[in-house]
């Protein structure tokens, strides 16, 4: 995370809160139900540690090319970056291990950090 931009660095940061947030919120809704809440927190968690992974994916694909000029660059991560999304999809559905909606919430959470940093920076 040390050669990341500040934005990519707060985007993570965002997706990290948000993982918290998620597991403190289904702390309230697993009550009793320690499978349930294991399952939810391994889904989330998966999703999560993709869309940080995206992030770090987009940061460098993008600085690279633009060091470079070489756009190639930049498709072929975006093409990476949806089959690992489908992956981590994919493993979430097959293995039962892992809650399906949780793990698709941590996915979404790259899209909701890359509305709310922008919002929050200008609060800074």
């Amino acid at each position: 995370m040390a050669n990341l931009t500040d934005t990519a660095k707060k985007l993570i940061v965002a997706v990290i809160m948000m993982f918290f947030a998620g597991i403190a919120g289904s702390l309230v809704f697993y009550w009793g139900d320690v499978e349930g809440f294991f399952r939810f927190a391994l889904g989330l968690f998966l999703g999560s540690a993709c869309s940080c992974i995206r992030v770090a994916s987009m940061d460098t694909s993008v600085r690279n090319t633009v060091e470079s000029g070489n756009t190639k660059v930049v498709v072929v991560a975006y093409i990476l970056r949806y089959f690992l999304t489908a992956a981590v999809l994919a493993v979430a559905f097959i293995f039962d291990i892992f809650n399906h909606w949780a793990t698709v919430a941590g996915i979404l959470s790259l899209p909701l950090a890359a509305y709310i940093v922008p919002i929050v920076s200008k609060l800074d």
